[in-house]
């Protein structure tokens, strides 16, 4: 885990609020939250590579257009029974590689063209609360799911 992803573990852990991030945020290991609350403001993606679970409050909003989905999974997304999470103001404008013609072939796309609020690339369950307001994509709207 980089050291951006480490400030967002310990904001979410002590409920510190207003936390900008204006670079993508990588969280490698297995996550899961515990808090009071927090707002994440967010100018590019956070990326979680491994199973995340949340619980607790945590408010994510887009700060313009970004280059992937606000908070992107690569595997599962667990949203807890006690969880509130709410997203508003994601606005995915990154192109399908497949549009892309003069992108870099030896480039790695780190995120998704698909999904303003949320990509998962495994499976999401909610059993807390999940609100989206104001999100888009050109490809899955405001969540996007793998099949």
């Amino acid at each position: 885990m980089n050291e951006r992803g480490w400030v967002w573990i310990i904001a979410i852990l002590t409920g510190l609020i207003g936390m900008i991030f204006s670079q993508s945020s990588h969280c490698h290991g297995s996550f899961s939250s515990l808090h009071r609350g927090a707002t994440l403001l967010l100018s590019a993606p956070l990326i979680f590579w491994e199973t995340a679970r949340f619980e607790g409050k945590l408010f994510v909003k887009g700060l313009g257009s970004l280059e992937g989905p606000c908070v992107f999974f690569e595997e599962d997304a667990f949203i807890r029974p006690s969880a509130e999470m709410h997203f508003a103001d994601c606005h995915n404008v990154a192109k399908d590689e497949d549009e892309d013609e003069e992108e870099d072939e030896d480039e790695e796309d780190e995120t998704s063209a698909d999904g303003g609020a949320i990509y998962v690339g495994g499976n999401l369950t909610v059993t807390g609360n999940l609100s989206i307001h104001n999100c888009s994509a050109d490809y899955g709207g405001s969540l996007a799911l793998s099949i």
